[in-house]
């Protein structure tokens, strides 16, 4: 429980306990190895797997039994080693940079390992808000949008430059649900990433070889 600027255990329990998946993003949050770590970059792969990433993997699934972490987040957008994760087994899809997916590109290997996403800082729910009514009115295929940030503030007090605020990620939130979820047209399917990318894997790939349709019966008579 490192607490300050990171999430505690407890914390991630009330998470986890509400649905919300864990992802990896390291233990230490490493960057690229100008600040005072080594060997996130390929020629220190041993160093970034074994002791960043399948530790982080490692304890998280310790913590949540059950749950297999099948998702990575890249610290400081680095994809320089994106080749190592990949050949690590460890992660089912990893996402960093800015930009829009599209499922029908999945699954294929280097595409679920540069998974893009919008940054959800600062407090402009207008522009937040258009993320959801542009994917859902994209014409070039099934839209997937990844939101992101850093941190979520109390109430509405004024978020860092890489966080937003409780009051604006619920106003967020009740739009896309009473819009494009079950309280509006129910549109769109909302889930955490892992989710999502376990969904498109079983569409891709699963096989139907036959079906049966059900034989009608007389119903048991009503009371």
């Amino acid at each position: 429980d490192w607490g300050g600027s990171y999430m505690t255990w407890s914390e991630l329990d009330a998470m986890f306990a509400a649905g919300w998946s864990i992802f990896n993003h390291t233990v230490g949050h490493v960057d690229d190895g100008t600040g005072g770590y080594s060997g996130i970059r390929c020629s220190g792969s041993v160093y970034t797997i074994e002791n960043q990433v399948a530790p982080a993997k490692a304890a998280i699934e310790a913590r949540y039994p059950g749950y297999i972490c099948t998702h990575y987040v890249y610290p400081y957008n680095d994809m320089v080693y994106k080749s190592c994760l990949m050949s690590s087994g460890l992660h089912l899809s990893a996402e960093s940079v800015i930009g829009n997916n599209y499922v029908d590109t999945l699954p294929s290997e280097n595409a679920r390992f540069e998974l893009k996403r919008e940054q959800f800082y600062g407090t402009n729910i207008n522009l937040f808000n258009s993320w959801a009514t542009n994917a859902a009115n994209d014409t070039n295929g099934t839209r997937w949008l990844i939101a992101f940030t850093h941190g979520v503030q109390p109430g509405t007090t004024t978020p860092g430059t890489y966080d937003t605020n409780q009051s604006t990620l619920q106003a967020h939130i009740d739009f896309i649900y009473y819009n494009y979820g079950a309280g509006g047209n129910n549109t769109m399917w909302f889930a955490p990433a892992d989710e999502v990318m376990h969904y498109v894997f079983h569409r891709a790939l699963s096989v139907i070889s036959s079906v049966s349709t059900p034989t009608n019966t007389t119903p048991p008579p009503t009371a």
